[in-house]
């Protein structure tokens, strides 16, 4: 999976994923994973998308970054 994840200051939600769905939907793009949860001031959307490709595009577009998840290896 390849996450991705987007700050937007206030407490407002709808606007934002009114954005986020009008720019889905041009674009043919679905998140696999959607959640959003509080931070201090303000909202946190994390999306997690089937390839690399699209997470760059979408937090691209939609001012978010690109969150790189490692691997544990075992010794």
């Amino acid at each position: 999976m390849h996450s991705v994840e987007i700050f937007h200051k206030g407490s407002d939600v709808i606007g934002p994923m009114a954005q986020m769905r009008e720019w889905f939907d041009a674009h043919r793009v679905r998140p696999i994973l959607f959640t959003m949860s509080r931070a201090t001031r303000g909202m946190v959307f994390q999306l997690q998308f089937a390839s690399a490709i699209e997470a760059a595009v979408a937090a691209h577009a939609l001012g978010g970054r690109v969150i790189v998840e490692t691997t544990a290896r075992a010794a």
